[in-house]
């Protein structure tokens, strides 16, 4: 029986270190299954800080080094300690190379859309100035055809206002009032020619072409030649004052007929002729200046005669009034063939008498030669003012 009991006992006590056994292993496996959940958590934490920095790192990189950080940085960063299965490791990477490939594809494809409508609106933004410019090269082409057709719609009497203007004189006034031609004859030459001509248009009577002219009974200066030296200060003054002047003879050997001048005037353009000459008398005592034109009975150029007697009339009023001469007034004669040939108005100056002994000497000073000059010239404006 006590042998029984001690096997009892002993059972009993194996029994009991049994169940202590066992509970120690129950609370082992216990703790071992927190250690484990702990550790997962932890790994799950660690995860989630990785993607935490992932999801914050963009913001401080560019598209380049993003795509660096999610294939090598922070996911080893986070839990360096871990060690994966190959196989795992091998799908991470998969992924991992996935993602940068995606990553990789989408900066590069937003960089080329930003460059091409860069391109796009670099190009919109060059065309826009060549369209401008296209535009306005557009209208200047218009306008110069425009203006060309303008131009070719003008009515001919437009042109011919031109060519009024190009007419006009640069007078020494200023103005621009057409330019007056004037067409002067010193009369006589040096060698007279004594042939017959008609003394006008259709005339029988006839008188001697052309003569030497008189001479200074005290002086000895031919007429010719004192005729040629009045002239040309005539010319000078009347193309300072913006006339245009045509010189029938400017030298003394010459040989034109009295109606020969006279056509050379009326074929110029002029619009007057004057004709400069000096007087002779057998009485040596007549003296002073006077003018000749037609009469208005003048069989050749009686329509000549009004205007010939205004232009005559006022040279000789304005030569006496410069030289303090005799004034003999303006003399109709109708016999005169440098006038009967003429076709515009007309007069001879007889400026003084080469034969009175007074007015032989005064025309050959130079003063006095001024004096007729600035008549003659002074009477030719107020002619054309009348």
């Amino acid at each position: 029986m006590k042998h029984i009991r001690g096997k009892l006992l002993y059972s009993a006590v194996i029994f009991l270190v049994i169940l202590a056994l066992a509970s120690c292993g129950k609370n082992k496996s216990g703790n071992d299954t927190e250690t484990i959940n702990k550790s997962s958590l932890s790994e799950s934490n660690a995860n989630t800080e990785s993607d935490t920095v992932n999801s914050t790192a963009p913001s401080a990189t560019t598209p380049a080094q993003q795509t660096d950080n999610e294939t090598s940085g922070p996911t080893a960063e986070a839990n360096p300690a871990e060690v994966k299965p190959k196989a795992n490791s091998g799908s991470e990477a998969g992924k991992s190379d996935a993602g940068s490939a995606k990553a990789d594809k989408k900066p590069e494809t937003e960089g080329s859309l930003s460059a091409g409508k860069a391109d796009a609106d670099t190009k919109q933004t060059d065309e826009k100035p060549e369209s401008a410019d296209s535009e306005k090269a557009r209208d200047k082409s218009q306008k110069v055809n425009q203006s060309k057709k303008d131009d070719k719609s003008k009515p001919a009497s437009d042109s011919y206002d031109n060519s009024d203007d190009k007419a006009k004189a640069n007078n020494s006034d200023g103005s621009t009032e057409a330019k007056r031609i004037v067409a002067i004859d010193a009369g006589h030459q040096r060698k007279g020619n004594y042939e017959q001509e008609p003394i006008g248009p259709g005339a029988k009577e006839t008188k001697a072409k052309v003569s030497s002219g008189t001479q200074g009974r005290f002086t000895g200066v031919p007429e010719y030649e004192l005729n040629l030296l009045i002239a040309k200060k005539v010319k000078d003054v009347l193309t300072e004052r913006g006339y245009e002047v045509i010189m029938i003879r400017e030298s003394h050997d010459v040989d034109l007929s009295n109606k020969e001048r006279a056509d050379i005037a009326n074929e110029s353009g002029a619009d007057i002729f004057i004709r400069i000459h000096a007087n002779g008398s057998t009485n040596p005592s007549v003296h002073g200046t006077l003018t000749i034109y037609p009469s208005k009975k003048n069989p050749y150029v009686a329509d000549l005669s009004e205007a010939s007697h205004k232009l005559s009339k006022a040279i000789v009023d304005a030569i006496c009034k410069n030289t303090g001469s005799k004034n003999l007034g303006a003399v109709a004669r109708d016999d005169m063939s440098g006038i009967n040939w003429s076709k515009i108005p007309v007069t001879i100056i007889e400026m003084g008498y080469m034969t009175n002994e007074k007015e032989d000497k005064l025309m050959q000073t130079e003063d006095y030669q001024n004096k007729i000059v600035q008549g003659i010239c002074d009477g030719i404006d107020e002619y054309f003012c009348q």
